[in-house]
């Protein structure tokens, strides 16, 4: 069936507002400031507004758009007719859907329910009845922010999905033979629109970097030479448009394993090395491997401790499973990764280490500081065990546990699993924890794009530093990062590595 034109539109729509939001929310001062937390909330309900009206009109009109994953086989006539997902796929992709609503839920009860409202001009709470075995929040304006944020990350996660899933018109052209039959594709290759998606993600992640290097060694204190933060007004604590050096590490930290896989992806199927109609022409995916070298520089440059062993481990890892993966291959490959992965080392140890060594000397004090944070922390979860204090609240309520007029008041834990247990509970953690078991376990089953297990591996390889990061840090608290992590996820549920 001809796709209907408005479908056709809506399609194109959600390309170009994924395309924005993945350029915008680092450009956009890492999007910690208010006004740009509510341009990326608009954006992701558009996303949403967009997947309804395309629901619509399939429901409307009849039309099923081919997607990855439906396996389409030629009859007798030469037609298509597609095969159901198999069963336990699908249940995990109904668990999936059913943890969105349940998240996005969570947070509009809190907000509903609200136990206090708090005036940040007089720092008073006024309290309200609420139902406590509700979820229920103790600063309802924060929690209306969470709220919002949630639903246009949760909106946004669906549409990418949906996007990414279908196929587009050229790879449908391409799938029929001169007399109209279908032809089976080789598997293994990456699909048009998560490929242009992949590579918005490296050259907008290769543009960040430079401009972050750049503005580190020309050493002013100014946001993309712009602005001049509140807080952090030193250039040694700031890198590219992130008031906090340790952000933007933890960006592309996240970002460079998955430019990597892409690369070697790319790399075995092939793609990318002969000329074709509308493609970059020969080596033209090697630019990936440059730009995962740059942002894997950025840590060590930035200065962030944590972020700079991470990224070194992760090298480590990445290295290996590169290895392991063309270990039956030509030395050329392995050999250009080594004596890369050792150029990155060099290059970003040889700009900031004298400064990185400082700093590390520095780590017992920094440590302990976090700690005693972490350690005035606990007695807000065991008060509040089961739904927490709301989600987004912990800046505020932070002042009530105070034990000195020395104290400082910090906005975050510097613990992004032990803040999300103090906000959310121990029911709301459990939700985002299955929420997020669901999204890392759907790549096992078949039924999606098919690529190797590297294309895999890359992508745990980002989370588990993610994670590891966030016990440090808080990573997850910046839109940006969440952001990306929420669509990376979203990708990899689209991604299997095995045929149905």
């Amino acid at each position: 069936m001809e796709t209907p034109f408005y479908y056709r539109i809506c399609d194109r729509l959600t390309e170009a507002v994924i395309y924005f939001m993945v350029i915008f929310s680092p450009w956009a001062f890492g999007s910690t400031q208010p006004w740009a937390v509510a341009v990326m909330n608009c954006a992701g309900s558009l996303l949403g507004l967009l997947l309804v009206g395309k629901w619509v009109i399939r429901r409307l009109s009849g039309y099923r758009p081919a997607r990855w994953g439906e396996s389409a086989v030629a009859d007798d006539s030469g037609r298509k007719r597609r095969r159901s997902p198999t069963r336990l796929a699908g249940v995990i992709t109904v668990g999936m859907a059913v943890m969105t609503v349940l998240i996005v839920g969570y947070c509009l009860v809190s907000v509903l329910n609200a136990a206090a409202t708090y005036d940040e001009e007089t720092q008073l709470f006024s309290y309200r009845k609420a139902i406590h075995w509700l979820p229920h929040s103790l600063s309802q304006g924060d929690s209306w922010v969470s709220f919002w944020s949630a639903l246009g990350l949760g909106c946004m996660f669906w549409a990418v999905r949906d996007w990414l899933l279908g196929k587009s018109e050229r790879e449908l052209e391409e799938e029929l033979d001169d007399s109209g039959r279908f032809v089976k594709r080789r598997g293994g290759e990456v699909p048009e629109r998560l490929r242009h998606l992949l590579w918005v993600l490296a050259i907008n992640g290769l543009l960040l970097g430079v401009e972050a290097i750049a503005q580190r060694l020309d050493g002013g204190g100014k946001l993309l030479w712009l602005v001049e933060p509140r807080i952090n007004k030193t250039p040694e604590s700031q890198f590219g448009p992130y008031a906090y050096r340790s952000n933007a590490a933890q960006y592309f930290n996240l970002l460079w394993p998955v430019c990597l896989g892409f690369w070697l992806t790319l790399q075995r199927t092939g793609q990318y090395l002969t000329r074709r109609p509308g493609h970059l022409g020969v080596g033209a995916h090697h630019l990936l491997l440059f730009a995962a070298g740059v942002m894997a520089i950025c840590p060590l440059v930035a200065l962030s401790r944590a972020s700079a062993v991470v990224s070194a481990g992760m090298m480590a890892l990445c290295l290996l499973v590169i290895l392991v993966i063309e270990w039956r291959g030509g030395w050329g490959v392995k050999v250009a990764v080594i004596l890369a992965f050792l150029g990155v080392l060099y290059i970003g140890l040889d700009i900031g280490l004298f400064d990185l060594k400082k700093r590390m000397g520095e780590l017992n004090v920094a440590y302990g500081q976090r700690e005693e944070i972490c350690q005035k922390s606990w007695p807000i979860a065991h008060e509040h065990p089961w739904f927490g204090t709301g989600p987004g609240t912990f800046a505020t309520i932070y002042q009530l546990y105070l034990t000195s007029s020395k104290d400082i008041w910090f906005a975050q834990v510097h613990n992004d699993w032990l803040e999300t247990l103090v906000t959310f509970g121990r029911v709301g953690s459990g939700i985002l924890a299955v929420g997020l078991l669901l999204v890392l376990s759907r790549g096992l089953f078949p039924r999606g794009i098919r690529l190797g297990v590297g294309f895999h591996l890359f992508y745990w390889i980002a989370f588990l530093g993610l994670a590891v990061e966030a016990r440090f840090d808080f990573p997850l608290q910046v839109y940006s990062i969440l952001f990306l992590f929420v669509l990376l996820g979203s990708v990899l549920t689209c991604v299997t590595r095995r045929s149905a």
